[in-house]
């Protein structure tokens, strides 16, 4: 079986928390569209993970902070270009990103994220219109999705699949920092990767 998300043991995880714990207090996301800072601008314990990657990550990390109780439907992660783009053209538009590691601050309440395959095999796109305008990448649309795998994030850092259609259901808070990986990597290679630097929690 292939798994599509992996617990990560990462060295001085608490400073490195503390750390984005502090800087996300900076942040208080009240729309649906969480803001995005240039990785730099966080502190020395982010520069000594992207460090730790090979500088793998975009430059560009999402802060979350979402409430309890929210749902997010399944999506792929990809750069959506327009006032959204979120990486400063660091990539195409409509890129699609297949790995993301999150690390949250608030340690989490069963929060369960499901993965899925498109039985239909459906070429969904992303046009560069605004999210969540009726033209946006056809979310809407009746899809045949196989779960193929799930995973319960707890407290520790989380690799997840973002390449493959993905939902979110938080049951806690959600406070923390998403790292991109750049698009040219792809998901396994990330996973082989940290099983070498043995930073990666076998399932």
């Amino acid at each position: 079986m292939s798994y599509c998300a992996y617990e990560l043991n990462i060295p001085n995880l608490e400073e490195l928390k503390n750390e984005i714990h502090e800087y996300t207090n900076n942040f208080d996301w009240k729309g649906d569209w969480p803001p995005c800072q240039n990785y730099k601008n966080i502190g020395p314990n982010v520069l000594k993970f992207y460090k730790l990657f090979n500088h793998c990550f975009m430059n560009t990390v999402r802060i979350i902070k979402s409430p309890a109780e929210t749902n997010w439907l399944p999506h792929i992660e990809i750069d959506h270009g327009g006032k959204f783009d979120k990486f400063k053209g660091e990539i195409d538009n409509s890129q699609q990103i297949n790995s993301v590691i999150n690390i949250m601050v608030v340690n989490s309440v069963e929060d369960e994220t499901r993965f899925y395959f498109d039985r239909d095999l459906n070429k969904f796109y992303h046009p560069t219109k605004e999210p969540f305008s009726p033209e946006y990448s056809r979310y809407d649309r009746k899809k045949d999705l196989k779960l193929i795998d799930k995973f319960n994030v707890n407290k520790n850092p989380v690799l997840i699949n973002t390449g493959t259609w993905h939902a979110i259901k938080n049951n806690s808070p959600r406070v923390g920092l998403s790292f991109f990986v750049h698009p040219w990597i792809s998901f396994e290679a990330v996973v082989d990767f940290c099983r070498d630097n043995n930073i990666l929690i076998e399932r």
